[in-house]
């Protein structure tokens, strides 16, 4: 779980970007050798763009036009 509010996460966390970030650095579980998203060696790892890292409250990049195309994006997603 990510506890985040805003869409402008949730559509780099749903990126293929960071997809291809996990499935490099996750570590793997079992026989089917099944992903393992781990914060320690995923999340904290994850280059975001500039400017829209977690540690950056959403409202502070709001008007940024990435970070508007990015949660329109990962809304029409979510839909």
């Amino acid at each position: 779980m990510i506890a985040r509010s805003d869409d402008t996460t949730f559509g780099i966390l749903q990126s293929r970007i960071h997809e291809l970030w996990t499935l490099r650095l996750c570590t793997w579980l079992g026989v089917g050798n099944d992903p393992r998203y781990t914060p320690s060696t995923t999340f904290e790892t994850f280059l975001f763009p500039g400017g829209l890292t977690p540690n950056i409250p959403s409202e502070d990049y709001r008007n940024d036009p990435r970070a508007r195309r990015i949660a329109e994006a990962a809304r029409q997603l979510n839909a």
